[in-house]
């Protein structure tokens, strides 16, 4: 690591910094403007849902013996990368910041100088057993980083309201598991209201987004693969295999049935979200942080928020879906001088059951799945994670098994149309053929990771397609770190 020197980011990352810095003092309302006091930690965070939990835990830090206040900013997750391209290039870089917005790897940010190491101490006990993970978290030999949230999760549940869906005809306590019965609830919810509501609404307006709930939906269809659309045993990209495609033109019917609520290819998350409470459609796929967010926005349906598991083509399949180690979620910044009580922050305040229990609290997934059962939740979250525990297993990273990878993936260009595109494009008709397009999207993925790899191997990385496959990778199962035998 060379904690002096400027990050370097990829082609794309470089071009667009330049215009940043040409716009920096326009745009400073997107980072502080002037540094901090000393004595003051600046803390940086995306994760508004936890803006009250972070206060908290704050206010103690500056009471304890040997901690002091803490600056929380929150930058919402469109605009945090590019607040941090700006802090580093105007050198305001908090003390502590999330990834968001980045787009590199941590490997390749911290071989670019971008963090330093953190104490954890006896700290890391109370770490669930494998949250620390070479090439993830742990670069030659120092830790960097931990997980706060749980890699057991997923984005595409079916979520219902269940007086709306009763006054619809259907039974709340029924909800759809297969296709076919998704289907005909959404074709029963808009023939009983008369053409009012629809049966389902997405999120392609936010196609990062919705992107990953599909990859999902066809995990839990057979596809054996990570959201990338990279079969696990072969390296290979797979995104037209049988499994996917039957995933997405289900969805796809849907819309072609008019079934899909008509707005649905420009809606936001949150926009979406609160048509769905309002009773645009019957139901919405979305994550675990749903219920926290409608007590904040919509208490008063809260208690008739309901959920069912990710829907599967035929009845008696197991839902399975796979998620590599969660990265680390909060990083100190190599150019803070006051990386140890950054460290203190962290490890004495981050680790604790207490915080896990409050991650819950807000409706995110805690690393420390055990103290959801205890946690002040909706009970619709709790059902949800406790799917989670039996529905999600530890896919294999070739980050982990490589950190050289990370320079491949830092190498790699995004492709035109790229996979959020590819799906858009196949909603609105632009592309007809789900096979045929998803096929030139994994020809296209493979091509430029094949270029990232010459280009990177030409400067002497050790890396190869080997490291993307796993032969001995088993479905329904977790693929742990004794697996890579290091």
């Amino acid at each position: 690591m060379r904690s002096g020197s400027a990050p370097r980011l990829s082609r794309r990352h470089l071009l667009h910094a330049m215009g940043l810095a040409a716009t920096a003092a326009a745009l400073g309302s997107c980072s502080s403007k002037e540094p901090a006091a000393a004595g003051r930690l600046r803390f940086w965070s995306h994760n508004g849902e936890m803006r009250e939990l972070f206060k908290k835990i704050f206010a103690e830090f500056e009471k304890a013996p040997d901690g002091m206040p803490v600056e929380l900013k929150y930058e919402p997750l469109k605009t945090m990368g590019k607040s941090l391209q700006l802090a580093w290039q105007s050198g305001q870089m908090p003390d502590i910041h999330t990834l968001a917005g980045l787009d590199l790897p941590a490997a390749a940010l911290v071989e670019q100088g971008w963090f330093q190491p953190l104490e954890l101490g006896d700290a890391a006990q109370r770490l669930p057993a494998g949250s620390l993970v070479d090439g993830q978290h742990r670069f030659d030999g120092k830790t960097y980083s931990f997980p706060v949230i749980s890699f057991r999760q997923y984005w595409a549940p079916v979520w219902y309201r269940a007086d709306a869906v009763a006054k619809l005809g259907l039974d709340p306590e029924s909800p759809p598991r297969t296709y076919d019965e998704f289907r005909a609830a959404c074709r029963k919810a808009k023939q009983a209201s008369g053409g009012k509501v629809y049966g389902w609404m997405s999120k392609l307006g936010a196609g990062n987004h919705m992107a990953p709930e599909i990859a999902e939906i066809a995990q839990a269809a057979g596809f054996t693969g990570d959201g990338n659309g990279i079969d696990f045993r072969t390296g290979e990209y797979a995104f037209h295999s049988d499994a996917f495609v039957t995933a997405v033109e289900f969805l796809r019917s849907l819309h072609r049935d008019k079934l899909m609520f008509p707005g649905s290819l420009t809606l936001s998350g949150p926009d979406a979200q609160l048509r769905w409470a309002g009773g645009a459609t019957a139901f919405w796929f979305d994550g675990p942080w749903l219920p926290g967010g409608i007590q904040r926005e919509v208490p008063e349906i809260a208690d008739q928020i309901r959920v069912a598991p990710i829907i599967v083509p035929e009845s008696g399949a197991p839902v399975t879906t796979y998620h590599g180690p969660k990265g680390g979620n909060f990083w100190i910044s190599s150019k803070s001088k006051l990386g140890e009580a950054a460290s203190r922050l962290l490890a004495n305040h981050f680790t604790t059951s207490e915080f896990f229990a409050g991650i819950a609290a807000s409706s995110a997934v805690p690393a420390d799945l055990d103290v959801v059962e205890k946690a002040d939740v909706h009970p619709a979250y709790r059902k949800l994670v406790g799917w989670y525990r039996e529905q999600v297993f530890l896919a294999p990273s070739p980050v982990v098994r490589n950190p050289e990878v990370s320079k491949v993936l830092a190498e790699m260009r995004p492709v035109q149309p790229g996979y959020p595109d590819t799906l858009h494009g196949l909603f609105t008709g632009d592309l007809t053929d789900v096979r045929k397009a998803l096929k030139q999207l994994s020809d296209k993925m493979s091509a430029e990771r094949d270029r990232a790899i010459k280009a990177v191997a030409d400067k002497g990385v050790q890396v190869s397609l080997d490291d993307w496959a796993f032969p001995d990778w088993k479905p329904g199962a977790d693929y742990g770190p004794e697996r890579y035998g290091k």
